[in-house]
């Protein structure tokens, strides 16, 4: 079983203590190009995340090598979750047809000096979504193509579907 979310936040508390929990996750993958790119950064975050995992897998792929890793590890049966920092990436990789999925939760994406035209679209249990005409542009899209939308913040809370 493969997990979707958007989250800029990537690996924090609430995926490692509550859904790395809750599901038994075997592995974590964080999808951000940017991150992938810098080695620094990579391993920082693969080392935390594993750590605070327990020892688990923790892996930071760019949208290329999830777009041709992802059916492969949805194959494998176990328990994953695939983190995008951005609605963005999750747009190009279901566009390239190489990687489809059926639900994404659409997690914090917080507000900032780069996202300062960012609108407040949904707060639930101390989590915020705000986003850009563009990434509601995307997202939308995805909705189009049947890719279910929620905002769910801990793997006990309740899903809160969104649409556009």
């Amino acid at each position: 079983m493969v997990f979707y979310r958007v989250d800029n936040r990537l690996i924090h508390g609430q995926v490692t203590f509550s859904w790395v929990s809750a599901y038994q996750l075997d592995a974590i993958y964080v999808v951000d190009d940017k991150l992938r790119s810098n080695e620094f950064e990579k391993e920082s975050v693969e080392n935390f995340g594993s750590i605070s995992m327990g020892g688990k897998k923790v892996e930071v792929l760019s949208e290329e090598e999830a777009g041709n890793r992802l059916n492969d590890i949805e194959k494998t049966g176990g328990k994953v979750l695939v983190i995008f920092s951005n609605p963005f990436s999750v747009y190009r990789i279901i566009k390239s047809g190489k990687v489809k999925f059926e639900e994404l939760n659409v997690a914090n994406m917080g507000r900032d000096k780069t996202r300062e035209d960012a609108k407040l679209i949904s707060k639930s249990l101390g989590s915020v979504v705000y986003l850009t005409d563009d990434e509601v542009a995307a997202l939308k899209e995805l909705q189009d193509m049947g890719v279910k939308l929620y905002q769910q913040v801990l793997a006990e809370s309740e899903r809160k579907e969104i649409k556009f």
